[in-house]
């Protein structure tokens, strides 16, 4: 059974990072250049510009960007990315530091508190697992300092982390397929970053967990576990602060999409996937994996239902923990004549469950949205661009820095 557990994880892993490289930004081999990105106002007005390679998320009110050093573009590979902060209200750009042996970035785990960013960068060999490691950096926006706090040797790029009290909990996918659990304590500042070293005789629980997330009062954890003929099954735990189960609920039914006709081997890999995205907030419930299956849901009497799916649209990454907006935004409707059903954002309130739509166009309508973050202001950092299906011409990305208080949301 071990060596089936080992199998199964490698392989999960492996196909991920194949299929799901643009989510953690991991290294490319072909050309790579830094590009222009212009930002516009709501008003579509420039208010600036970042010279960048990606530009990772809005924390408070900087843009995080990576960048090829000079000398490094056009090259076949990519190895050594510089880590920037653009201040939008000033203009000005801080470096931060360059990291070598990169390979990508967790922004999809990035979490803030008191106006420290802590983001997961995998280093190393690129899908071996042995010679792998995931560091967590605390990005220091008042100091614009981004340091190594922990280091995970040995360590699967999709690590989940979330923050309980003043502790960063994060959970070890182990290559037997089990998990462990490591604590950071934040309250305490090294002057060296804190190194765990792979060990399987650790173990937190003998099943992988695909996420944690923690509100005031839990700590959830979505663990995957499968049996002898390797049949998956997802389960929602919460937990107590001081690592007490409380409560745990199968939802693998309810995590399998009825839009879709998947067969079984379809639905026993959504079952498995690695999770981007995952909340609770009160009875209020999101998941998003890395494949397919997105929706909103409700916990009730111990079960999970849905509210709706959201496989065609992107959550608006917001870093604060507990949020009080939760925001997506159309993933597809480029070709659409109807323009109310192209550039919407989706407000939904998590103890209503009301929706409320908005929209918002570039000065050419033909412009789209493409991914979105949001700071715990409701500051909004947007992505918008076009690339045409057949006929047009491809119109150069664009971002824009929009206050949620300027669009008109009417209920949907």
């Amino acid at each position: 059974m071990i060596f089936k557990r080992i199998g199964i994880l490698c392989i999960v892993v492996l196909n991920i990072f194949v299929a799901t490289g643009c989510c953690v930004s991991v290294k490319k081999n072909n050309d790579s250049q830094n590009l222009e990105l212009p930002i516009y106002d709501f008003n579509n007005k420039k208010i600036g510009s970042i010279n960048c390679y990606n530009y990772l998320m809005l924390i408070d009110n900087n843009i995080l960007y990576t960048k090829l050093p000079k000398g490094k573009e056009a090259t076949d590979s990519l190895n050594e990315m510089e880590y920037w902060l653009y201040d939008i209200e000033s203009q000005n750009n801080y470096q931060l530091l360059t990291i070598n042996e990169w390979v990508g970035n967790e922004t999809f785990e990035a979490i803030e508190k008191d106006s420290h960013f802590y983001l997961g960068v995998s280093t190393g060999e690129y899908a071996n697992l042995e010679n792998s490691k995931l560091t967590i950096y605390d990005i220091d926006v008042s100091s614009r300092t981004m340091s190594p706090i922990l280091i995970i040797n040995g360590a699967v790029p999709y690590n989940s982390y979330t923050i309980v009290d003043n502790k960063l909990i994060l959970s070890e996918l182990l290559y037997n397929g089990d998990t462990d659990l490591v604590e950071y304590d934040l309250s305490i500042h090294r002057s060296e970053p804190l190194i765990h070293e792979y060990d399987e005789n650790d173990c937190f629980v003998h099943d992988s967990i695909r996420h944690l997330y923690s509100d005031a009062k839990y700590l959830y954890a979505l663990r995957v576990d499968w049996d002898d003929d390797e049949r998956y099954s997802l389960f929602l735990d919460k937990y107590s602060f001081d690592y007490d189960l409380i409560d745990t609920i199968d939802i693998t039914q309810t995590c399998i999409l009825k839009e879709f006709e998947l067969n079984d081997a379809e639905i026993q890999n959504e079952c498995r996937q690695f999770v981007s995205y995952f909340f609770v907030k009160d009875d209020f419930f999101y998941y998003e994996n890395f494949s397919i299956t997105s929706f909103i849901g409700y916990l009730k009497s111990g079960n999970l239902y849905r509210l709706f799916d959201t496989y065609d649209f992107s959550y608006v990454l917001c870093p604060t923990q507990n949020s009080n907006k939760t925001m997506f935004i159309q993933r597809n409707g480029y070709d659409s004549d109807d323009e109310k059903k192209r550039n919407v954002f989706f407000l939904v309130d998590s103890k209503t469950y009301e929706v409320k739509i908005a929209n918002f166009f570039a000065d050419d309508k033909n412009y789209g949205f493409k991914n979105a973050s949001m700071n715990k202001d409701g500051m909004i950092l947007l992505t918008m661009g076009y690339s045409p299906l057949s006929e047009g011409k491809r119109l150069p990305d664009r971002l824009y820095y929009i206050s949620i208080d300027d669009l008109n949301f009417d209920p949907q």
